[in-house]
């Protein structure tokens, strides 16, 4: 056995149509994929506010908001969130578990596809896991960051990969 064991470097990027087909085996089962996956700690919320702003009446723009795991508590928190999710039964669910929530919209979307609103957004997350690993790396954080009102206080942050930018 080697002494010099190196480690498998992680593509995130593969192949687009790679991508693509993987990226859609979430919304295969999307009631199974719901049922599932654990929701998030109350405290990543607060980091969210405290750090980036995610707080009572702020423009969220949510990437691959899957079945609506952080959403709705997004949206419980007051703030206006605008989820744009790629599979239609996970959008269908996130909707369904968001019915009744005020400043809330589902997109039903791929993020390099949809058009930016006019409107700026004061935080951009993505909190479904790896969701932005998906995206199609040259669009992923340029388009978020052009998602962002222009004040000294933005982040951009992808679980796998946090960047933080402080004026854009």
């Amino acid at each position: 056995m080697p002494d010099d064991l190196t480690r498998a470097q992680r593509d995130d990027r593969p192949e687009e149509s790679l991508r693509t087909r993987l990226s859609r085996t979430f919304d295969e089962d999307a009631e199974r994929y719901d049922r599932a996956r654990p929701g998030y700690p109350s405290e990543l919320y607060d980091d969210l506010d405290e750090l980036a702003g995610a707080g009572a009446g702020s423009r969220v723009l949510e990437v691959g908001c899957g079945t609506g795991q952080a959403t709705v508590p997004l949206a419980g928190r007051g703030c206006r969130v605008t989820a744009v999710e790629a599979g239609p039964r996970m959008a269908a669910i996130a909707r369904r578990d968001l019915a009744g929530a005020a400043g809330v919209e589902v997109v039903t979307a791929e993020f390099e596809r949809w058009p930016l609103p006019e409107v700026s957004y004061d935080v951009v997350v993505s909190a479904t896991a790896t969701a932005l690993h998906w995206i199609d790396p040259a669009v992923r954080v340029a388009k978020a960051a052009d998602a962002l009102r222009a004040t000294p206080k933005h982040r951009v942050h992808d679980k796998a990969k946090p960047v933080v930018t402080t004026a854009i």
